[in-house]
């Protein structure tokens, strides 16, 4: 509550100064088809931030109005909100640095990983970028195979534990949890840190930091945080230290989040660094290799330690929330089709034959990559549930956005590219960009695996499927730890619907998160019914 009267009392005086005065209007957007307006402050902000399920206004929106449209963002501002295939590979891949982040987005970066990669725009990001390649190039990813291989059978074996001690054929577990537990130990066992979450260690600073943080930091936001969030791109970086030290239960969480992961991250390069000065070139975990690589660089290119505790911050959220979002929504989708995961488990028992054949019982990386069911199983779910659902982007000068679809505007014309002024807002929605039928098929929103095996029958050729990580490079760590884990646990254990089979919505916190419509308090959880396979 106080935490709440404090930003209401930044808003108001300052409100009027910063948008009345400052504000540069931009109309060249307005002409264009779009949902009636919100209220002035919040716009039409609440409908996506508050919707039951994360899409339900996009979706609403692009079938009614078309791909681009004008939304209103907080304190009237016009947003050009699109899901249009040449617009978002327009922006996002052909302009590089000409769309960067917008400042609000980056403020919150700021708070929430540091100033990391995530946070960082044109040379800060180039530099950063540069150091962090080692740590993820394709050898180095491929080292952590048999990390991913250790920490998921850990997984199996707690799993069979459960079903044992409940002296039944089957468990109801919160596969959230679990995951969420798992991609934790494998992230500590790529940085070479034990954080010992699957074994239940629940006092581990960092486990416990990251236990609810999502959801509860972003979940159904009131009017007055979002304008605050937007509010807060107009203020010196310098405040985001202030805003933690607010009152409140989220300045609270933060600050809990920051000192814990800070604190790992410090023990991380304190360690190395010691290996470096000792003359020990250390070892091929993330860490070692970011600092080795830091080592590396002139002066001016070095990262400062604040920049090198940022990376990691970002690493644990990237890894560790990310993935283990993707790998539920994946669990629920094959505990609601027997057919699919028994075809990915009928490709796991034949290379794992082979490989038996052969001497050894261990998937390789090429054995992941052969099978079919396995891998199309995870580009579908990347498409269908996106764990980061949009993102925001503002041009950095005047610019004309291309369109694959013409867009009718309020007065009938059709347009084919549309002008766009500098400071102008971006709302792209890679949710709604993969339920186009132009893109992926007449089908495109169910969630069917097959058009990954038979082929996409598209309109139009669009290269944008790395906007979601659907093209799965094997540059890709993410891709190659939800192959691991999707292997294991399939080969282990049969999915089925938790008892009653409640109904799971898609719940906006930031991320796409699962959750158990109806229950309150609402939690982030992901109940199913886990069967061992004998």
């Amino acid at each position: 509550m106080v935490g709440s009267l404090m930003i209401t009392a930044l808003l108001v005086p300052l409100a009027f100064y910063f948008f009345v005065f400052r504000r540069v209007r931009i109309h060249s957007v307005t002409q264009l088809l779009g949902p009636p307006p919100g209220p002035w402050l919040v716009g039409n902000m609440p409908d996506i931030d508050r919707a039951e399920n994360v899409g339900d206004a996009e979706f609403k929106w692009t079938k009614i109005y078309g791909p681009t449209i004008c939304i209103k963002g907080q304190f009237g501002r016009d947003i050009m909100f699109t899901v249009d295939p040449k617009a978002l590979q327009y922006i996002l891949c052909s302009s590089g640095y000409r769309f960067p982040k917008s400042s609000d987005f980056r403020f919150l970066a700021g708070i929430a990983t540091g100033r990391g990669i995530v946070w960082a725009e044109g040379e800060q990001h180039a530099r950063q970028r540069r150091i962090m390649d080692p740590a993820f190039s394709h050898n180095s990813i491929r080292d952590f195979l048999p990390i991913f291989q250790e920490r998921t059978r850990m997984l199996v074996a707690k799993w069979r534990d459960i079903v044992l001690q409940d002296m039944a054929s089957s468990s109801v577990i919160d596969v959230h949890s679990w995951l969420a537990r798992l991609t934790l130990d494998i992230i500590g066992g790529t940085l070479d840190y034990e954080f010992g979450a699957i074994n239940g260690e629940v006092n581990n600073e960092l486990t416990r930091a990251y236990k609810t943080l999502f959801s509860d930091l972003f979940y159904k936001p009131s009017d007055t945080i979002i304008a605050f969030q937007d509010f807060c791109g107009y203020l010196p970086s310098s405040i985001a230290t202030m805003i933690q030290s607010f009152p409140g239960r989220r300045p609270e969480m933060l600050r809990n989040y920051f000192k814990a992961a800070n604190h790992v991250g410090q023990r991380l390069i304190d360690r190395q660094v010691e290996l470096l000065a000792a003359g020990h070139k250390g070892g091929k975990d993330i860490m070692s290799l970011l600092v080795n690589a830091n080592s590396c660089q002139v002066v001016s290119g070095k990262l400062s330690n604040e920049e090198l505790l940022a990376q990691l911050t970002t690493i644990l959220v990237a890894g560790h929330e990310t993935i283990g979002l993707t790998m539920g929504w994946i669990l629920y989708e094959l505990s609601q089709n027997s057919i699919i995961q028994g075809e990915i488990r009928k490709e796991i028992t034949h290379v794992r034959a082979q490989r038996g054949q052969e001497g050894s019982g261990v998937f390789a990386a090429g054995d992941l990559d052969s099978m079919i069911y396995l891998n199309a199983t995870i580009k579908e779910t990347l498409r269908f549930h996106p764990a980061v659902p949009f993102l925001t982007r503002v041009a950095r000068s005047d610019d004309v956005i291309p369109l694959s679809h013409p867009q009718q505007t309020r007065n009938g014309e059709l347009l084919s590219a549309i002008p766009v002024s500098k400071g102008q807002r971006f709302r792209l929605s890679l949710a709604g960009y993969n339920r186009l039928p132009m893109v992926w098929g007449e089908d495109a929103d169910q969630w069917n695996p097959e058009r990954f095996i038979r082929g996409i029958s598209r309109t139009e050729d669009i290269k944008l499927d790395i906007v979601s990580g659907i093209r799965g490079e094997r540059g890709c760590i993410g891709m190659l730890e939800l192959q691991v884990i999707l292997a294991e646990l399939v080969e282990n254990f049969r999915f089925s619907s938790a008892p009653g089979n409640p109904e799971i919505i898609r719940a906006p916190m930031g991320v796409m998160g699962p959750m158990v419509k109806g229950v309150n308090p609402p939690r982030a959880e992901l109940p199913l019914t886990i069967t061992p396979v004998i």
